[in-house]
């Protein structure tokens, strides 16, 4: 597994949501919090706890809520 520090998460999250908006071109669908894992909890039945996932609170990572990039703003006006 790749070491990565705090900024570098960061800056690829942020690249996401470019990607989403990109995609969806409303920035009013582009998340804000991002979690990053390893594997998913599991039900006993062998699918994924759904409502574990749902009843989450932590180990979330808040990237702002999203603005146009700068090449974005260069891009539309040319």
């Amino acid at each position: 597994m790749k070491i990565c520090n705090e900024e570098t998460i960061t800056q690829e999250l942020k690249n996401i949501q470019d990607l989403i908006y990109e995609d969806i071109q409303d920035a009013d669908f582009v998340p804000s919090q991002f979690k990053v894992r390893e594997n998913f909890p599991y039900a006993k039945s062998g699918k994924r706890d759904i409502n574990e996932i749902k009843n989450e609170t932590d180990g979330f990572i808040e990237v702002g809520e999203y603005q146009k990039s700068n090449k974005e703003l260069i891009k539309k006006y040319r």
